[in-house]
C-alpha cells in the first residue's frame, strides 16, 4: 500500500495511464459521483484493493490472474490486474447482474 501525494491511502497502481483514467471517468465518473478523476481513481482503488465487505463478491481468474469485485448491493464492478493497475470500474446496469459478473469471471 502507498499513499497518495494528498496523503490518502492506495491500494493499487492506478490506471495504467492519465489517458486511460481520463476515458473511464468520462464515462463512468458520475455513476460514482465522482467530482474528477483523481476522485474517481480514487473509489476505484478502494473498490478493488481495500477490505472487502460484505457485499462484495471477488473471484481471481485463473488464467490472468485478474481480481474483480462485483457489489450486489451497489452493482459496482471493477477488475484489477494481477500487477496491481486498475482495468475497468463501473457499475452494472443489465437485467441480471450477478449474472453478469459471473460471466466476467469466466473470461480468460
Amino acid at each position: 500500500m502507498a499513499i497518495t501525494r494528498s496523503g490518502q491511502r492506495r491500494f493499487t497502481k492506478g490506471f495504467s495511464s492519465q489517458a486511460q483514467l481520463a476515458d473511464h471517468y468520462q464515462r463512468h465518473g458520475a455513476d460514482f459521483s465522482a467530482t474528477d478523476e483523481n476522485d474517481y481513481e480514487s473509489k476505484a482503488d478502494s473498490f478493488l484493493g481495500g477490505p472487502k465487505g460484505s457485499k462484495i463478491r471477488e473471484f481471481i481468474r485463473s488464467v490472468s490472474g485478474d481480481k474483480l469485485r462485483y457489489n450486489v448491493s451497489t452493482h459496482a464492478f471493477g477488475v484489477l490486474r494481477k500487477d496491481g493497475v486498475i482495468k475497468t470500474y463501473y457499475k452494472v446496469k443489465v437485467r441480471e447482474p450477478l449474472k453478469y459478473f459471473k460471466r466476467k469471471c469466466l473470461e480468460p
